[in-house]
């Protein structure tokens, strides 16, 4: 059985040992007197006295019984506690995803090797987890190899934004099973859970970094503008510059106050589609750069029938869609991505190849008067947040809907706008003469027209380059059908994209592809650079610069360092070990020890 020590701080009463050394080292000198004769001088031994002389130490039985108390008071103070053979301790520790912890990666490396090492003798057996809080992310090691462990947690990086570690945590505890210990390993102090150790490997450092990007129009000229913000408590200098590929160049100099933000903005250069804007590096490194890419949507081709060409309300509303062409711009009826239409009372035909349409009920009002009844909108994601409250709608005649139709707006019992989905797409539905209501004077006639557009051009497989924050979720349309999708990266970016993604990763870049089935699981990298998303061989569906954008991680004031492990040890090895059965024992002959020696002490007074 393997022995170990219940307070291994109990070792230090051996310091006893020099201090009675160095007492019976150091006498007090005899002085010599002349007497004129002996028969009066008692016989005895020389006494040892205290004295700042040293002398030869003498091996008497006081020093013996002194020192041999000295290590049994060592002994009993330590606890000493034997290993059982079949005792097994079960570990799991819970990585925080969050990116703040990529400024504490070094620290959180050796608090781990620091609880490896300690955790050697709480058991006879152990068995490690290491699990990230990531969503997705999962298992990173599970075996009993510490050194194995720490590699795995070398090769980790963290790519997430504030999240909640409970979910893993929950994961964490069924695999370290009851009697397993559940350490919570982050940067920031704070309430845990019950049954869970915290190690908190941060400390709060001075931060500057780019905090928000938008695009702007000026004149049709594509301007960036970029917010740099000041997160820690002094105020801060720093120098910044814009990459175009390969080239580089000084941007100026930005000084902030402690919290203080400033925007800086300029122009993509003649034939440039992207550039990076970059900070000098400080301690947090990840929001010291920010990738831009000229952004370019999906281009959506719509075909207007002529009944609805008439209707000026229809020109107005796609006068406020941007990226559209004109399907029957050539003549005659071209392939549309989207059809607006008008259609009477009866059937929602429509003619040609029609995936989606909007489809607008033409009917004359039956009556000077308004429909009674309440405005009801369902719950749906396209009438989120929309306020119907106002809408006037004469009566009609209506497109009747068909079973399966999901309604999203009533008056009463009357249905004013339907969605019906089949025929290889979707058909928004207005049913009621909308020059004869106010909907078109109502916000939310406007932004439902929209929300369906962008539903059919977020739905469409096209090419398209746009500015995501990283690690988030990646709205790319693909065939379902077709072959997997391969995300690649520069290689500032390189990480996975998704769970169960599978790639490599050479010098300076990183592939990874990914079923097109999981095509919802997709998630931009959790590093700042660009990368492009692409099914197949063809050309990419999405080319992208992912930024940071998560001020919450950006933010160190409040991180700090405890380490909530050492508490449990004692309990650990309570579990695992058995007290030394001669403690008592141990403790009658420390009795019998210290008696003796003040027995003797007593004598030779």
């Amino acid at each position: 059985m393997g022995l170990s020590f219940a307070n291994p701080l109990g070792l230090l009463a051996l310091i006893g040992i020099p201090a009675i050394l160095a007492i019976h080292l150091f006498q007090r000198r005899s002085r010599r007197i002349p007497i004129s004769t002996l028969f009066l001088l008692e016989a005895s031994s020389p006494r040892s006295e205290a004295g700042r002389t040293r002398d030869r130490l003498r091996a008497s039985v006081s020093l013996w019984l002194q020192l041999a108390a000295v290590v049994v008071a060592a002994w009993l103070l330590a606890q000493p506690r034997w290993l059982r053979e079949d005792s097994l301790q079960r570990t799991a520790i819970v990585v925080d995803a969050s990116l703040s912890m990529d400024a504490f990666l070094r620290p959180a490396e050796e608090a781990l090797a620091r609880l490896a090492a300690r955790s050697s003798g709480l058991a006879h057996r152990r068995e490690w987890t290491l699990v990230s809080s990531g969503l997705g992310e999962g298992t990173l090691y599970s075996g009993s190899d510490p050194g194995e462990m720490l590699r795995r947690f070398r090769g980790w990086r963290p790519r997430f934004g504030a999240h909640d570690p409970r979910p893993a945590l929950r994961a964490a505890r069924e695999a370290a099973g009851r009697d397993g210990r559940v350490v919570f390993l982050t940067d920031r102090d704070g309430d845990t859970e019950a049954g869970v150790e915290l190690l908190a490997v941060g400390a709060p450092i001075e931060n500057v970094g780019f905090a928000g990007l938008r695009i702007e129009d000026d004149a049709g000229t594509a301007r960036w503008r970029a917010i740099v913000r000041n997160y820690g408590m002094a105020p801060a200098t720093r120098e910044w510059g814009i990459r175009i590929g390969t080239a580089a160049r000084r941007g100026g100099t930005v000084t902030l106050a402690p919290g203080a933000s400033e925007a800086l903005s300029g122009g993509f250069p003649p034939g440039a589609a992207a550039l990076t804007l970059a900070l000098d590096a400080d301690p947090f490194t990840v929001d010291d750069t920010l990738p831009i890419v000229l952004p370019s949507p999906k281009r959506l081709t719509v075909r207007v029938e002529g009944d609805a060409k008439e209707r000026p309300f229809v020109q107005g509303l796609l006068a406020t869609i941007d990226a559209t062409g004109d399907a029957s711009a050539g003549g005659g009826e071209g392939k549309a991505d989207l059809v607006v239409a008008s259609r009477g009372p009866g059937s929602l035909a429509l003619s040609g190849d029609v995936r989606d349409a909007v489809v607008f009920l033409r009917a004359p009002a039956a009556g000077r008067g308004f429909d009674e009844g309440p405005v009801i909108a369902e719950n749906d994601p396209l009438m989120e947040d929309l306020s119907w409250k106002g809408l006037l709608v004469r009566p009609s005649a209506t497109i009747p809907p068909a079973p399966g139709d999901r309604v999203l707006l009533w008056q009463g019992r009357r249905p004013l706008v339907f969605l019906r989905d089949g025929e290889g797409g979707s058909r928004l539905v207005f049913d009621f003469p909308v020059e004869e209501s106010n909907a078109d004077r109502l916000p939310s006639f406007v932004l439902l027209f929209h929300r369906f557009v962008e539903s059919v051009r977020r739905a469409k497989v096209a090419p398209e380059s746009a500015n995501v924050e990283i690690g988030q979720l990646l709205d790319v349309a693909v065939d379902p059908k077709g072959p997997s999708l391969r995300l690649e990266t520069d290689g500032s970016a390189a990480a996975p994209a998704a769970a169960g993604a599978t790639g490599t990763s050479g010098a300076g870049a990183g592939a990874f592809d990914l079923p097109a089935s999981r095509a919802a699981l997709l998630r931009a990298p959790g590093r700042s650079g660009f990368f492009t998303v692409s099914q197949g061989r063809g050309a990419p569906l999405l080319s992208a610069a992912g930024h940071f954008a998560d001020v919450r991680e950006a933010d160190f004031r409040d991180a700090s360092s405890r380490d909530g492990t050492l508490g449990a040890d004692h309990a650990v090895i309570a579990r695992n070990a058995r007290p030394d059965p001669l403690a008592p024992l141990w403790t009658i002959a420390l009795a019998g020890l210290l008696v003796v020696d003040w027995a003797l002490a007593g004598r030779r007074a």
